[in-house]
């Protein structure tokens, strides 16, 4: 026998609580629309959820009807079962039919919602207490001459629930006799069993057996056999048990300023009407994610109506609204439920107001309260879940169609512009059709003198239909239109106006038929295509590719450290370490990221230097501090050391100069003339002084007449100049051996301001080739977006809906691909050679370019 189906059942075991549900519809005899399969789930708006994890929730919330008592609850419900935390609210109403319509009636059949330990309601409040009888049996009533004291049994023979058995009604008979009476308890359950019949016999009278005459009975109805009738979606409310003075004391759900607003615009009382639109606009703006179209009945339709009355303004003529259908037609009366000649009652309307800014105080109020209903609607359209609303009613379509057909005037200028944001917000949830007014009403936009209103005009077509399933169809356009839309490609500085005409080409060349009326109303090959061939390339900034053939190669860097004049040493001897050291280290090396110098032969150099016992007095720093003074006086050099067989310890970033330089970035000129058994050792700043010393001290001339030299009576003429072997033997012409001396010499130059130390000379060039190429942005994926990347998708939408079919003799039987895009197939080729982003794309558009 298979264990009786409990809620504790139900809510652990979860093919028994599909089991039961589906017994509970079939023995209902409704018709299953939902899958009821252990493992299944329900789909709400595209989210799908598990019923058996929704059926457990609501009862630990408390059942159906307690959570019902706020409509928040059940966006904590539709969270709990995996609706989205940003569509919880929307979609908050869906799971609620959804459990009333499908679980609901099982909550109900297992006697409501549950305590936290799983136990049912009716166990909860029966604890303690009689027994309520079966389901779907009468109720015996019982009286106290009836009623068996505490201390008394059943009699012999009865059952102990004997009065929940009886049938619902008995005969009486006068007779003091037992009588043998017989039942049959129906039991209307789900499983169809048979009516079971229990019969008790009268047995011999004993003085146990009560003998009083049975009573009559009466059928109640009851929570446990009456469970429809006693759920509490249908229970009367409680009568009040407060004094009504104190209940108005209780703090509202919402603000008491939000009611007070929305009654204020209801009453249409001209004060009252003043401060609702005024906090309005306030709250639509602060409080908008608040401020729902759901929590308060009528007040889209207020707004609405109240934006209407631009008609007024304009003609003298008030709408009326009619939300029954009932009343007759009229030029001024529009249906609730939608209106498709709104434009030829219009049309009627004759235009009363001027062309000039003169306005009466009446009109400028009147038209203020209209723009503050604009505004207030624009603000709460913002909220998802009030456009959804808003997408449903249809007098605010034809609200929309009234401000849109209104005189451009600039007086109007401001409520038109809230129309559109409005209109941006709800059309994502409207059908495109090409016959739908509103839409239609767009196109005048996009010739507006106004940029605002012709970009948002083409937002709102390329948003139309966003969230819905169905297949959006952009068609209808007039050709003047597209005409007027070819030419806004050209505006390049605009780029937000040039990437919504694109928008709008994508979605109205994805259709077959509107590339065929292309085709027949354009020169696509002149007009459109070169058009966007030539933004394939737009927004890419420029990336030089450079590809190296030969390494740049550089002379070494010398091989001694420069010998420091003897000047210039006297003035390093006058300051203390570790200053010396730093000036020293300033005057003899230069950095250098490519070069490095081995620590030793550094060190050597500064002892060479200071630590010279011919001069007395001078202290040295430790080696330790000296490479840190290495580090501190050059921010590129590094102290590393090399690993190997045998360690090399080293300073990289830092190369000796080819000579010394002074305090002032002075280089020091050696003189490098042999004399016996040496080398002058001569330095000097200014190369004039270096010159002279050559000529006057070791060639015996006088500097001045070098320009007049004789020839000498004897070769006394040679050049000693460091190893130079011209010359070496004296000769008589005095001239040539004093030009070629000069050569050996720096030229002269400026002695107001020093030069940089010269870099180190390059031995070898670096050869490189250069490309240039303009990659489409990319995001944060790598896909690409942008100008370029629409252009190439348009583009991709014509070659692919073209017709099939040959173009005619008239094209010399040529595909219309071959015909449309082969004048622009060169171009396309080198573009997709500069567009890396884009050359994949690019060379699939150009390999469908077929002759036939």
């Amino acid at each position: 026998m298979e264990p009786p189906v409990t809620l504790g059942l139900i809510r652990t075991d979860a093919a028994a609580f599909y089991l039961a549900l589906r017994n509970v519809h079939q023995a209902q005899h409704n018709s299953i629309a939902v899958p009821l399969n252990p493992g299944s789930f329900w789909e709400v708006n595209r989210k799908k959820l598990n019923p058996h994890t929704l059926f457990v929730e609501v009862l630990d919330c408390g059942g159906f009807a307690e959570v019902s008592t706020d409509k928040d609850n059940w966006c904590v419900i539709a969270g709990l079962v995996g609706i989205p935390e940003s569509q919880a609210t929307t979609l908050s109403w869906h799971v609620k039919h959804l459990y009333h319509e499908w679980l609901l009636p099982l909550e109900v059949v297992m006697n409501g919602p549950v305590a936290a330990d799983g136990s049912s309601a009716d166990a909860r409040s029966a604890r303690g207490l009689r027994r309520a009888p079966p389901q779907r049996q009468s109720y015996t009533a019982t009286s106290p001459a009836t009623r068996q004291t505490r201390s008394g049994g059943n009699p012999p023979g009865t059952p102990a629930n004997l009065n929940n058995s009886l049938p619902s009604t008995l005969p009486f008979s006068p007779s003091s006799t037992p009588t043998t009476t017989a039942f049959i308890n129906n039991n209307n359950s789900n499983n169809n069993n048979n009516n079971t019949t229990a019969t008790m016999s009268a047995t011999t009278p004993s003085s146990n057996m009560d003998t009083r005459a049975p009573m009559y009975t009466l059928v109640v109805d009851t929570p446990s056999n009456r469970r429809g009738r006693y759920s509490q979606v249908d229970q009367p409310p409680l009568p009040r048990t407060m004094d009504p003075m104190m209940i108005s004391m209780i703090p509202e759900k919402t603000p008491r300023i939000y009611n007070h607003c929305v009654r204020g615009l209801q009453s249409r009382i001209p004060s009252e009407v003043d401060f609702a639109l005024h906090h309005l606009v306030v709250i639509s703006d602060e409080r908008g994610d608040k401020f729902k179209f759901d929590d308060f009945p009528f007040l889209a339709e207020e707004l609405v109506e109240k934006i209407m009355e631009i008609t007024y303004l304009v003609s003298g003529v008030s709408w009326e609204i009619d939300y029954t259908s009932l009343d007759e037609p009229r030029d001024n009366l529009l249906y609730g439920t939608g209106n498709t000649d709104i434009l030829e009652k219009m049309a009627k309307f004759p235009i009363t107001i001027s062309d000039d800014n003169v306005e009466t105080e009446e009109f400028a109020h009147h038209l203020r309260n209209i723009k503050e209903a604009a505004l207030t609607l624009r603000n709460m359209s913002m909220l998802e879940a009030n456009a959804v609303f808003l997408s449903t009613l249809e007098i605010f379509k034809d609200g929309m169609l009234v401000v849109l057909s209104s005189p451009r005037q600039p007086r109007f200028n401001e409520i038109l512009n809230y129309a559109l944001d409005t209109i941006e917000q709800v059309c994502p949830y409207w059908e495109t059709n090409p016959d739908d007014p509103l839409f239609n009403a767009l196109f005048e936009l996009l010739g507006s003198p106004d940029r605002y209103h012709i970009l948002t005009a083409l937002k709102i077509m390329i948003l139309y239909s966003m969230e819905l399933e169905t297949i959006k169809r952009l068609q209808g356009v007039p050709d003047d239109k597209i005409n007027l839309l070819m030419s806004y490609t050209l505006l390049e500085q605009d780029k937000e106006l040039l990437s919504g005409t694109l928008d709008f080409f994508y979605q109205y060349t994805a259709i077959p038929e509107n590339v065929e009326e292309l085709l027949t109303s354009f020169s696509l090959p002149t007009t459109l295509i070169p058009r966007l061939t030539n933004l394939l390339l737009f927004e890419g900034e420029q990336d030089v590719n450079e590809i190296v053939d030969q390494e740049e190669r550089k002379a070494p860097p010398a091989s001694s450290i420069p010998i420091v004049p003897p000047d210039l040493h006297s003035m390093l001897l006058h300051l203390p370490e570790p200053e010396r050291c730093s000036r020293w280290l300033k005057c003899c090396f230069i950095e250098d990221a490519e070069c490095e110098i081995t620590q030793l032969a550094l060190w050597h150099a500064y002892q060479n230097c200071f630590a010279d016992e011919r001069v007395p007095g001078v202290n040295t720093l430790p080696a330790a501090e000296f490479i840190n003074t290495v580090s501190r006086t050059f921010s590129s050099a590094q102290a590393q050391v090399v690993p190997g067989a045998v360690a090399k310890f080293i300073i990289r970033g830092i190369r000796p100069l080819e000579t010394s330089y002074d305090f002032n970035g002075y280089p020091y000129h050696q003189c490098k003339w042999n004399i016996p058994n040496a080398q002058c050792r001569v330095a000097f700043i200014d190369p004039a002084k270096l010159k002279e010393h050559v000529f006057r001290e070791h060639m015996l001339l006088n500097p001045a007449d070098l320009g007049n030299l004789q020839d000498a009576r004897r070769p006394t003429n040679a050049c000693a100049w460091d190893t130079c072997k011209e010359y070496e033997i004296p000769t008589m012409n005095t001239a040539r051996v004093a030009g070629h001396v000069s050569t050996h010499l720096p030229p002269l130059k400026d002695m107001s301001s020093p030069s940089p130390p010269p870099p180190r000379k390059i031995i070898q060039p670096k050869l490189t080739r250069l490309f240039d190429y303009y990659p489409t942005p990319v995001d944060e994926k790598g896909e690409p977006v942008g100008i370029a990347y629409k252009a190439i998708l348009i583009l991709r939408n014509i070659i692919r809906n073209l017709p099939k079919e040959s173009a005619g003799p008239g094209h010399g039987d040529k595909s219309w691909n071959h015909v449309i895009f082969f004048s622009a197939k060169n171009k396309l080729i080198e573009i997709a050679d500069y567009n890396p982003t884009l050359r994949g794309d690019i060379f699939e558009l150009a390999a469908e370019i077929k002759s036939s």
